[in-house]
C-alpha cells in the first residue's frame, strides 16, 4: 500500500504516551516552571491530544524537556516508574485496579482484594469496608500516577492505618479513625502506599451517637 508520507509529529497518540506527558509536566510544577493552574490547563490539553504535536507543544518551552523537533519519545525523556512493593505479581483476583478520569464508588456488601490500585486523573474515590466481604484482613492501597481528586475511605471500628510508605505531593491526608480505645485484633489492617499527586485523603469510621442513639436510649429507657 503506498501513499504520502506522514510525518512522526502527525502520528496519533496512546494513552500510554498522554499519562508519559503528564508526569512530564508535573515534574515541570516541581520545579516551578508552570504554577498549578498552569499545570491544570496543560494537563485537560494532554488528556485531548490526538497526535504528538498536540503533546509537543505542552513541553517545548519547558527547560530540560525540549525535543528539538524530533518525534514524542516518552520512553527517552522520562524513565519508567519504579513499582512499588506493593505491585509484586498476584493473581488477577488479588487486585482491583481503578483507572479512568470519573469518579468510582464501592459500596455494600463489595468484595475486597489484598490489593487495591487508585489511578487516573482528578477521578473521586470512594471505598466503603464497613459491610464489605474482605479476602484477607491486611489490604493495601497502592496510589499510581493518581493526580488530583479526593479519595474517600470509610472503615469500620478499630481499622489500623499506616501510610508511612505513602508519598504526599501536594495532597493531605486527613485520618479521622481512632489509634486507640479498641481492644482485639484489628477487624482491617489498612496500609496506603505509591505517590498521591494533589488532592485529598480522608479515612474515617462510621459515625456513634448523635440523634439516632439519644432517641434509642430514651425508647430503651421506656421500656
Amino acid at each position: 500500500m503506498t501513499g504520502p508520507q506522514i510525518h512522526p509529529r502527525d502520528l496519533r497518540v496512546s494513552d500510554a504516551e498522554r499519562a508519559h506527558a503528564l508526569q512530564l509536566l508535573e515534574r515541570a510544577t516541581g520545579r516551578g516552571y508552570i504554577d498549578i493552574g498552569e499545570f491544570s490547563d496543560r494537563s485537560r490539553r494532554a488528556m485531548e491530544a490526538r497526535t504528538r504535536a498536540d503533546l509537543n507543544l505542552l513541553l517545548l518551552d519547558l527547560p530540560g524537556l525540549q525535543l528539538s523537533g524530533r518525534p514524542y519519545d516518552p520512553a527517552s525523556t522520562l524513565p519508567e516508574p519504579t513499582p512499588s512493593a506493593a505491585a509484586a505479581p498476584r493473581s488477577p483476583g488479588d487486585v482491583l485496579q481503578l483507572r479512568g478520569y470519573g469518579s468510582r464508588q464501592f459500596t455494600g456488601n463489595w468484595t475486597v482484594p489484598s490489593l487495591i490500585t487508585v489511578e487516573g486523573m482528578g477521578a473521586g474515590t470512594k471505598l466503603d469496608f464497613t459491610q464489605a466481604h474482605l479476602t484477607t484482613p491486611h489490604v493495601t492501597i497502592d496510589f499510581r500516577s493518581n493526580l488530583g481528586g479526593t479519595t474517600h475511605l470509610r472503615v469500620p471500628p478499630g481499622t489500623a492505618v499506616r501510610y508511612e510508605g505513602l508519598d504526599l505531593r501536594g495532597a493531605a491526608v486527613h485520618n479521622n479513625v481512632p489509634s486507640a480505645g479498641f481492644h482485639g485484633p484489628p477487624p482491617l489492617s489498612l496500609s496506603l502506599v505509591g505517590v498521591k499527586r494533589y488532592g485529598a485523603i480522608h479515612i474515617r469510621q462510621p459515625r456513634t451517637g448523635g440523634l439516632k442513639k439519644i432517641v434509642t436510649d430514651l425508647v430503651d429507657g421506656w421500656r
